[in-house]
């Protein structure tokens, strides 16, 4: 079944098809992705190296990743930073976006926890960071 989403102002054409128990095949303008859910309710993407967590939506918030702990946003995956949108001194509030990661051909956006001013940003747009790294420190 085809459907056409509006996700922060943009419209992307997505078709969303169940191959196998407990996976499903998403096409996003004709980009594919393959999608599971483990005994834990946890959605998991599966991409050709890797397998790695997309957080569910909460009932206070909506984002894709949940990030660091408090103070601290880290990487979710490994990938190249693309875009930062935050620099040292600016205020961010709970699920701001502050950078795009690019993952095997995926944009991700990395969303604030919580409040803060940024102290340090660790990595500057083109470089690769791991998963787990230390990007963004908020005092």
């Amino acid at each position: 079944m085809k459907r056409r989403i509006k996700i922060k102002g943009k419209f992307y054409e997505v078709e969303v098809l169940e191959i196998g128990k407990n996976l499903l095949r998403i096409i996003v303008d004709g980009q594919e992705y393959f999608l599971t859910q483990n005994e834990n309710q946890q959605v998991l993407f599966v991409g050709k190296d890797e397998v790695f967590s997309i957080s569910q939506k909460s009932k206070e918030e909506d984002k894709f990743y949940h990030l660091g702990n408090g103070k601290i946003i880290k990487s979710p995956i490994n990938g190249i930073i693309s875009k930062i949108f935050v620099k040292e001194g600016k205020i961010v509030k709970k699920n701001d976006s502050v950078a795009i990661l690019s993952a095997m051909k995926m944009e991700n956006e990395i969303i604030a926890e919580s409040y803060g001013k940024v102290k340090e940003i660790r990595f500057k747009e083109g470089q690769q960071i791991k998963k787990d790294d230390i990007f963004i420190i908020l005092e």
